[in-house]
């Protein structure tokens, strides 16, 4: 018989450096300067004309109206007329590791990094994956080795047993495991907040939420159908993913809707009841999402708004279940730059799903009122006051493109009603709120690390003007369009030679 690892011996295996070496990247050590350029002020959403920006090292180290600063002689000169800069991009839900399962090498891995700094991202919120290649990947990006975003990581999901995740997941049954995981983690590992998950019991949840404020660590993630969401409030998650909890909350059926979940709760994950009430839970539901109504949550609106939560709706998540019918045209650029075995996982998970499901009427027409129904709950917690945050869920679900997908979700926020400045701000200011680091980034002002991307239009006037990116400066260094589109390049030859091999 087979004995399991103690949990601190598996968080030890977990951690143990990866083989991947960097090498140390050339930085320039002149300065660099920015002139006439119009600033977007994502705080106030305006728009700042002539403006010149000196940036030294990786700070911003100087800011004023032309021809008012004393710029260097030596620095690199950068004519900036009628062109826009706005801070560097987060990207505030992302599973950067691989799965064991694709087999990637080093190169394969550096290869969504890669994409990222081409799409202006300059940081990431990574939520739950190999916390052993995360660690060393935010060690090296530290240190100058790796030209990559800045990473905030959670490492392994915290879950229920049995887990919902295959890897990188922790199946917890009671709570002094709970209690015991949070602290190992805490001690051995360099984890920046803790990871909760769906199949949390509530015994398991309320052990990680003591533990985790006890030792001063944040927590966010998805929400339990065992707690409701005003306990979660009170346990001080950080963050909600994804919107599952707030939909059938705001209807007037909300306490028949629990009553069904609470019931439901301790039956088999696939016995019937059950599916009803995870897609009552999930806003699945036909009858919650027509029912929705935000005067009926209005208490619970009131206790968001006061408590500090954010919340990520991943429209790029429910985006992609559209596409499970209708798929992405082969002549869609962005293939030219995914590695192939994200393609075949996409299409791996589509598989996954029963023929009874897929080929069910209506079911199209139900992905398509699904992803529709979550604008409804975005523009609600906008409407209250809640703080949101771009987030993608890049790159291991169905068409959720590395890099672009943050771009989309930026134009999915518009389309739940937000300005273009107020959906600019989800990746640049609010993170920066939300880490509790806005004096040191998510705008473009002195002192701040010199994280920038230039447009060459105006983010305010069309939210997809994010995309035509002349230059990114990430962390002080400059990468001009050759030095991007050559990024670009390099990248569509390996995914070619990669299809070549299949």
């Amino acid at each position: 018989m087979k004995t399991k690892a103690p949990l601190p011996t598996l968080i030890l295996l977990f951690i143990l450096p990866c083989s991947f070496h960097a090498q140390p990247i050339d930085a320039s050590s002149s300065p660099i300067v920015i002139s006439d350029v119009i600033i977007v002020d994502v705080v106030k959403g305006q728009l700042i004309p002539d403006q010149t920006v000196i940036i030294a090292g990786q700070q911003i180290t100087g800011l004023g109206q032309v021809d008012s600063l004393s710029t260097p002689g030596h620095a690199t000169m950068i004519n900036a007329r009628n062109k826009y800069l706005i801070p560097g991009l987060w990207d505030m839900h992302v599973h950067l590791d691989d799965k064991p399962g694709l087999h990637f090498t080093d190169k394969d891995k550096k290869m969504t990094l890669d994409l990222l700094v081409v799409h202006g991202i300059v940081g990431v919120r990574d939520m739950g994956g190999n916390l052993r290649q995360l660690a060393e990947w935010k060690r090296w990006t530290a240190n100058e080795q790796l030209i990559a975003p800045q990473i905030i990581a959670a490492g392994p999901y915290l879950d229920g047993n049995p887990s919902l995740q295959r890897y990188y997941s922790y199946p917890l049954s009671t709570a002094e495991q709970a209690r015991s995981l949070v602290r190992t983690l805490n001690k051995n590992s360099n984890i920046d907040f803790v990871k909760v998950y769906s199949n949390l019991s509530r015994k398991t949840y309320v052990a990680i939420a003591e533990e985790a404020n006890k030792l001063g660590i944040p927590f966010a993630g998805h929400l339990p159908p065992t707690i409701k969401l005003e306990e979660a409030i009170e346990a001080g998650q950080r963050s909600f993913e994804h919107g599952d909890p707030l939909a059938y909350r705001c209807t007037e059926q909300a306490t028949e809707y629990r009553k069904i979940i609470e019931e439901a709760n301790s039956l088999e994950r696939m016995h019937p009841k059950r599916i009803r009430a995870l897609d009552i839970f999930a806003g699945a539901d036909k009858e919650v999402m027509t029912s929705f109504d935000p005067s009926a949550c209005k208490n619970l609106l009131g206790k968001l708004e006061n408590a500090a939560v954010w919340y990520t709706p991943t429209h790029a998540v429910f985006k992609g279940m559209t596409h499970i019918t209708e798929p992405p045209s082969e002549d869609d650029p962005r293939y030219q730059t995914l590695h192939p075995q994200y393609k075949n996982l996409w299409q791996q998970r589509v598989n996954s799903i029963p023929d009874s499901i897929v080929q069910k009427p209506g079911f199209g027409q139900m992905n398509h009122d699904f992803f529709e129904s979550r604008f409804k709950i975005t523009h609600t917690l906008h409407e209250a006051g809640v703080p949101l945050l771009a987030g993608t869920d890049m790159p291991d679900l169905p068409y959720i493109f590395p890099g672009s997908s943050l771009h989309d979700e930026l134009e999915l926020m518009v389309q739940a009603g937000l300005s273009p400045a107020e959906a600019l701000s989800t990746a640049t200011i609010n993170p920066a709120q939300y880490l509790g680091r806005e004096y040191e980034m998510g705008t473009v002002a002195v002192a701040n690390t010199a994280d920038l991307v230039l447009l060459n239009e105006n983010p305010l006037k069309d939210i997809n003007n994010v995309r035509d990116i002349h230059a990114v400066v990430l962390r002080g260094r400059l990468l001009k369009r050759a030095a991007l589109d050559s990024m670009l390049n390099e990248i569509k030859s390996k995914v070619k030679k990669f299809k070549k091999r299949e």
